[in-house]
């Protein structure tokens, strides 16, 4: 199993073995997905899951910093979805109710930021919303899918059998996904135990442009803290201008180099499974993207039928 985990991370030189097309693709696909999900609860346990929440820690990589912080995920069944991660100096959440997401952030310690910044940090440009919001449900859906191999109400999905991945250590089943607006996701699920070990998708290498751009002064760049209460107003006036400019300029010329950029790889490699009240649940997850590791979670709780008010799940700029 680790063998196969490491070359999933270094290079992919396993013979993959097509094994059906069409309808007996995706009545394979059904078939295996059985199993997985018998592996991770028997079947009335997974007919009484009503939530799920989450508790980890993410050490991540932006640009070429290391950042640490704490991730907390809320989900009712089938559609509502929160994110909050606390990363100093600011906790920013995500809401998702049906197939609408809003973002906002609130500082970390509202005592010693007065005056930061709060509330939404949409963008007011309704394309750009749009894409946001259809990153967001992709997002939520390969967690679902990740944790639970189901999706969110709004995402139906079509599985089909992808073949086999074979490996003297283990051979792995290969579960294509595919939903509305582009929603693409492989699953590779061990035969002998028939628990998820990697998702894969493609995307834009974002990592790979904050670094690259961080080298010439675009987003993921350091700059030198600066004192504006030593300024005059007219002063501080002009500098929250230019730091202005100089933000529009850095989001576009970053949004011109995802527009280039051809996609990638990204991948999921899920471990260390432990029970949890009879559900068999991943304590360990590492994402690579082009093949470069990103980020890594420790997830230290998983909570099954936690009570969550509806209330956690609507739309508030502020709480």
């Amino acid at each position: 199993m680790r063998k196969l985990l490491t070359s999933m991370m270094i290079v992919f030189s396993l013979s993959v073995v097509a094994l059906a097309q069409g309808e007996d693709a995706q009545a394979k696909a059904g078939q295996i997905l059985k199993q997985a999900r018998a592996a991770l609860g028997d079947e009335a346990k997974l007919k009484s899951l009503q939530s799920l929440s989450a508790s980890a820690i993410s050490r991540r990589t932006v640009g070429e910093t290391r950042m640490e912080s704490e991730i907390e995920y809320e989900i009712l069944l089938p559609d509502k979805f929160r994110r909050s991660e606390n990363s100093q100096p600011f906790t920013t959440i995500t809401v998702m109710e049906d197939d609408r997401s809003w973002t906002y952030r609130i500082p970390t310690n509202p005592a010693s930021n007065e005056g930061q910044a709060r509330g939404p940090v949409n963008t007011p440009d309704p394309q750009a919303q749009a894409r946001r919001q259809t990153l967001q449900r992709a997002e939520f859906t390969r967690v679902l899918l990740g944790w639970l191999l189901i999706t969110p109400s709004f995402e139906p999905v079509e599985y089909s059998s992808a073949g086999e991945l074979r490996e003297p250590d283990a051979t792995a089943d290969l579960i294509d996904v595919k939903g509305k607006d582009g929603f693409k996701a492989r699953l590779y699920l061990e035969q002998k135990t028939h628990r998820l070990m990697m998702l894969t998708y493609q995307g834009k290498p974002v990592s790979q442009i904050m670094r690259t751009l961080g080298r010439t002064g675009g987003p993921g760049s350091q700059r030198p803290p600066q004192d504006d209460k030593k300024l005059t107003p007219e002063e501080q006036a002009k500098r929250r201008q230019e730091r202005q400019l100089e933000t529009d300029k850095r989001r576009k010329e970053f949004l011109e180099a995802l527009a280039k950029a051809p996609d990638v790889e990204f991948r999921w490699i899920f471990s260390e499974y432990k029970n949890v009240k009879g559900f068999s649940l991943p304590h360990h997850l590492i994402k690579s993207e082009a093949g470069r590791e990103t980020e890594e979670w420790e997830i230290s709780l998983f909570r099954i039928n936690p009570k969550l008010p509806a209330d956690r799940f609507e739309m508030k700029e502020k709480r």
